[in-house]
């Protein structure tokens, strides 16, 4: 029942969406999930160039380097891509960029999922369309007493603030769910961006005994919203 009352939680607040960058420094090159690297079309604003879901890209020769056509021109062409380009550190979508903490991956196979298997932790970001946000604030905290009364308050405790962030259009409400059960030993964060009534949602977990080395406040003071 308990594991019931979590997963219900992790549903009801994990919409699906996609988010993406105003870049402040544009990451070079894109790698697909079978590793291999292509260098990444920008606009003159700065921006990476998309069509139809997919990337542009410039044609490499065999040792690398770019293919001009007859009038002198880059050549280029549209790959299939994941909607994200990174580096490894940085992430870049249409909409936003942020920084990874220290060992998360992307996963390539559920939109915006990042995975750190070392300490059973992840990150998943959606976006909340046609959302009430104070009706998920009231939904969240419901559920927080529920897992409370059934945990006992010495196994399952949370906390709610507000995250500071120096931009004067974007709001973030976090809630902190610590868990010490050995049916559900994790600590979940769910952190609500409000950016000009657009709301994103970033929940990150980790286990409870490794919450100590991700600081999850941190990555979430990194997003930078077109």
């Amino acid at each position: 029942m308990k594991n019931k009352i979590i997963t219900a939680v992790c549903l009801t607040l994990c919409s699906a969406f996609i988010l993406s960058s105003c870049s402040s420094s544009q990451i070079k090159t894109y790698t697909d999930k079978d590793g291999k690297s292509y260098d990444i079309v920008y606009d003159e604003n700065g921006n990476f160039v998309t069509n139809d879901n997919k990337l542009q890209v410039y044609l490499l020769s065999d040792n690398g380097k770019r293919i001009k056509d007859e009038s002198g021109e880059y050549r280029t062409e549209f790959i299939e891509f994941n909607g994200q380009i990174t580096d490894g550190h940085h992430v870049q979508t249409k909409e936003l960029e942020f920084t990874l903490p220290s060992g998360f991956t992307q996963s390539y196979d559920t939109g915006l999922l990042f995975l750190n298997d070392d300490i059973g932790a992840q990150i998943y970001i959606s976006v909340l369309a046609d959302t009430d946000i104070e009706q998920q604030y009231k939904l969240i905290e419901s559920n927080c007493s529920q897992l409370q009364e059934s945990y006992g308050s010495d196994r399952f405790s949370y906390d709610i603030y507000d995250l500071k962030t120096s931009k004067s259009n974007v709001s973030v409400r976090a809630f902190k769910l610590i868990c010490t059960s050995s049916d559900y030993p994790k600590t979940d964060y769910y952190y609500y961006f409000n950016v000009n009534d657009r709301i994103y949602l970033v929940n990150a977990s980790v286990t409870t005994d490794y919450v100590k080395k991700v600081k999850f406040d941190s990555f979430a003071k990194s997003f930078v919203f077109k």
